[in-house]
């Protein structure tokens, strides 16, 4: 009897503990699976090992990832000559395991041996693992490892490789002196044996201030070889001796060099060539030389025919302009709204022209019934003549007079309008409230500097509007200046308004992000000063505690800045290198740039 029950017991336990761990098993079933392993290559393929110009090298390859799986590859090669790397992203796009991708050679690249930098493979939670060339090492590390790629590396065999810049044969210019309103223009002769001339420019050092440069871009424009471009010297530049700093040229394989002015012999650099060119040096003596126009022309009045218009009729603006030389050549409104539907800003940009050649430029505001109601807020208003001069104003109620010789700050309210169309959810009933900053935000959404913003309403029968606001949800406050934002954080600014009729709006919203403090970025793996026998591998971090980093960027011995791949850890050949760094952040604030110097001699290595 003892032994039957407890056989029952034993029986029920068991039943309980299977219950149990079956609901430990479907519980933790729907817990989402945290990957915090990186994912690893298992092979790695190319389609051929011998490639010409104008041709297409498909790379596979077979990696694994314990858990969420691997999302892509990327694979960089390092070119022969100077040229810009060649890289591939590799994807899995048949959902079959094989990860596929392609890097093509141009018409013109270089010949020789396209060696494998480093290969990355990460997995869909940002979990990454680096493999990075090396024939003298083997280490290991938790986000990398070196290795001897080299049986990935191809060769290039192109009969039409370009490897040298374009040719300058000979240089005039139409001028040697001249007055503000005088053009001076360029033209070079300049050749390609391969490839052919792609780009072409001209720099003066100006007068006074050495690092002050007028560009003049060289086109050639009737395929003859003759590179042309004009500079417009205008009233305000510095008087004095332009002289040529260099002649810049690309062709059309990506070969770039500089014709530098100066009397020094050539040291037989592949980048560069010194060539006496102080006799195109041009100076610009005071005064303003007639018959050349240099001024814009002058908007004399603005008005509209009405404030407020309705589906299937329209408002007339009217403007007098003129220029004293050359003659108008266009005049545009730039009106914002509230897009109540979609959501966001909406714009709509009236021209005007001079239909009766009187001088009275005229354009039509017809909204359509697509167009969101509500009240359109002039924003700027733009114009210009023939010769190019053009001016500009911008709206701002707290901001007058110049920012620059030809953008002006003014107060555009009055030819703001009301569209009324009753069949849009959104049309006003009541007060209309826009919202103007005193400075544009970028395009992530950010400022970098303090702003001030200011409320503005309309009601199409009530002339007493009470505009309120409040910011974080915290108490309403009514509106009686510009509402000032100094502080670096996220806001939220909400407004309304109310008519003598008691008729008050929707509350509206708009977000309020200000970053004014600069990203930080460090560099890792090399200090500045030391020297290194095996690969120094550079990576960069950076951080920025408000808007968040945006990009990073480095550049090589003063070479352009390009952006940091994510990930990435960069090798160097043997040599000297000087590395700039620096990062910017979402709202746009750019780092002071920082650099090292190191160096590298891999020859005792073996490498």
């Amino acid at each position: 009897m003892k032994k039957r029950m407890y056989l029952s017991f034993l029986f029920i336990a068991v039943l309980l503990m299977n219950n149990f761990f079956t609901y430990q098993t479907f519980a933790e079933s729907n817990t989402p699976p945290v990957d915090t392993t990186r994912p690893v290559l298992l092979d790695l393929s190319l389609s051929k090992a011998e490639l010409h110009g104008d041709d297409t090298l498909i790379l596979s390859a077979r990696a694994a990832d314990d858990i969420s799986g691997v999302n892509h590859l990327y694979v960089e090669y390092l070119p022969p000559g100077n040229i810009e790397a060649k890289s591939a992203f590799l994807y899995d796009n048949d959902n079959d395991g094989l990860f596929t991708g392609s890097i093509t050679t141009g018409k013109y690249d270089p010949n020789g041996v396209y060696k494998i930098s480093y290969i990355i493979v990460a997995d869909n939670q940002s979990n990454s693992y680096q493999y990075v060339h090396s024939t003298v090492s083997t280490k290991k590390f938790t986000t990398f490892e070196y290795k001897d790629l080299s049986s990935y590396n191809f060769t290039v065999s192109n009969p039409d490789a370009d490897t040298t810049f374009p040719m300058l044969h000979e240089v005039t210019i139409s001028r040697t002196e001249g007055m503000a309103g005088d053009i001076l223009t360029v033209n070079a002769h300049i050749t390609d044996d391969i490839s052919g001339v792609h780009y072409a420019s001209i720099g003066f050092r100006g007068p006074y201030d050495p690092n002050y440069v007028v560009g003049i871009e060289l086109l050639d424009r009737d395929g003859d070889g003759t590179f042309t471009g004009s500079h417009l010297f205008r009233k305000g530049d510095f008087t004095g001796t332009y002289t040529v700093k260099g002649i810049g040229v690309l062709d059309n394989a990506g070969n770039g060099g500089q014709y530098v002015n100066s009397k020094d012999p050539d040291d037989g650099s592949p980048y560069y060539e010194n060539r006496d060119l102080s006799a195109y040096s041009f100076t610009l003596k005071s005064g303003i030389s007639p018959n050349i126009d240099i001024t814009p022309p002058v908007l004399e009045e603005i008005s509209l025919s009405g404030g407020k218009v309705h589906p299937g009729e329209n408002i007339t603006i009217s403007a007098t302009i003129t220029d004293d030389l050359t003659g108008v050549d266009f005049l545009s409104i730039k009106y914002r709204t509230i897009d109540y539907l979609n959501g966001g800003d909406y714009y709509k940009i009236i021209s005007l022209t001079d239909n009766d050649g009187d001088g009275v430029f005229t354009g039509k505001i017809n909204p359509g019934m697509s167009d969101p109601a509500g009240l359109y807020q002039a924003t700027s208003i733009e114009f210009g003549d023939i010769q190019g001069n053009n001016y500009s104003y911008y709206h701002s109620t707290t901001a007058t007079g110049n920012a620059t010789p030809v953008i002006e700050f003014k107060n555009l309210s009055a030819y703001n309008f009301i569209f009324a169309n009753s069949n849009e959810p959104g049309s006003p009933h009541g007060p209309v409230t826009s919202i103007s900053v005193d400075h544009v935000v970028n395009s992530n959404g950010w400022f970098n500097t303090p702003i001030q913003i200011v409320l503005s309403a309309l009601d199409d029968t009530s002339s007493t509007i009470m505009t309120q606001y409040r910011i974080n949800g915290e108490e309403w406050m009514s509106y009686n200046t510009a509402i000032v934002f100094e502080e670096d954080g996220v806001f939220n600014l909400e407004y309304r308004s109310t008519d003598e009729f008691g008729n008050t709006e929707a509350i509206k919203s708009a977000s309020i992000k200000i970053d004014t403090a600069m990203p930080e970025t460090k560099i890792v793996g090399v200090k500045d000063g030391e020297s290194y026998q095996n690969c120094a591998c550079v990576t960069f971090q950076s951080s920025d505690a408000i808007s968040g980093v945006d990009k990073i960027e480095y550049r090589i011995n003063q070479g352009p800045w390009k952006i940091y791949p994510m990930y990435a850890r960069m090798s160097f050949k043997n040599g000297t290198y000087l590395i700039g760094y620096r990062s910017v952040d979402k709202a746009g604030n750019i780092e002071s740039s920082q650099s090292v110097t190191f160096h590298i001699d891999r020859t005792s290595s073996g490498d």
